[in-house]
């Protein structure tokens, strides 16, 4: 598309005559007069009726300039959203985040990444964590929030918090701690082989742990039932149905009633890092960076 062409009949069109546009558009008449002539033969239309130094539109005249005003006034926006966009005023992160997750989290980041970048679309893809790296290596996702996946070559991530990841059960006593332990404030996960558990399901982060933690156990568990849902099986387990694994981050934000018992694991393994996850070599604007580091407040 030829903008000057736009321009050039416009200038016309409102000035009714060649003397004056030229001077406008700093070309000399001849010159001007020669382009509308090459337009009109372009096009197989007369643009303009010629009525001694005055130029008036005619009806393909007319429609021309409809459009013609309406797409540099397109051309002007794409101008400025791009001039905008280049100096990251302007923007969009998609973000791949587990439902849990986004609803305690996501409120507390993007209040302080609004205020700072108005500007950037925030387009929030809330999905099972199953789901988010598959979204992130097919390209719909900017970057996931999750607890980090196993070892992938295509991710980078980059670490937001630590958690613990620690069994729920009903708030009334349960058996005391075996003798001999050294370490009273956590309890060996033998200690519950004979439990019930509710598991999340094996393809989500938190239920591969939990299988983990139980296989270093010895535990053939007893499963109650499995579920997607992380704060389901933590309410499940405060009512006295099983225990359930949880990430203690999450706990803080369930209100669950009853109020459950957190018991902390003395296996080292019972730890889980959440992570801000790439594709590996993936530009990062620097409001995406800025969105990651609010998330980092957020957590803490």
């Amino acid at each position: 598309m030829d903008f000057r062409e736009l321009r050039y009949v416009l200038s016309v069109a409102s000035h009714q005559n060649l003397t004056r546009a030229a001077q406008e558009l700093y070309i000399s008449q001849p010159s001007l007069s020669k382009y509308l002539q090459n337009l009109e033969r372009t096009t197989g239309m007369r643009l303009f009726d010629r009525q001694g130094n005055r130029l008036r539109l005619t009806y393909a005249g007319e429609r021309y300039v409809r459009y013609a005003r309406q797409m540099l006034l397109m051309k002007r926006d794409m101008d400025e959203e791009l001039g905008e966009i280049a100096r990251e005023e302007r923007g969009r992160i998609r973000v791949a985040i587990p439902i849990l997750r986004s609803s305690y989290l996501m409120p507390r980041a993007l209040v302080d990444f609004e205020a700072a970048y108005p500007g950037v679309e925030v387009e929030l893809l809330e999905q099972p964590s199953a789901v988010l790296e598959r979204m992130l290596l097919s390209g719909e996702a900017d970057v996931a929030l999750m607890n980090r996946p196993e070892a992938d070559e295509a991710l980078e991530c980059e670490v937001l918090a630590q958690e613990e990841i620690v069994l729920v059960a009903e708030a009334e006593p349960l058996p005391e701690k075996k003798a001999g332990s050294d370490d009273a404030a956590r309890r060996e996960l033998a200690d519950f082989a004979q439990a019930r558990f509710i598991l999340n399901h094996e393809d989500q982060r938190t239920g591969q742990i939990g299988r983990m933690l139980l296989r270093r156990a010895g535990i053939e568990p007893r499963i109650l039932l499995s579920t997607r849902s992380v704060e389901g099986a933590a309410a499940m387990a405060a009512q006295g149905l099983g225990l359930a694994f949880t990430p203690d981050t999450h706990l803080k934000h369930m209100h669950l009633t009853p109020q459950p018992r957190c018991i902390r694991l003395s296996d080292p393994a019972a730890r889980s890092e959440f992570v801000a996850a790439f594709r590996r070599g993936a530009f990062r604007p620097g409001y995406l960076r800025a969105f990651i580091e609010a998330v980092r407040n957020a957590m803490q």
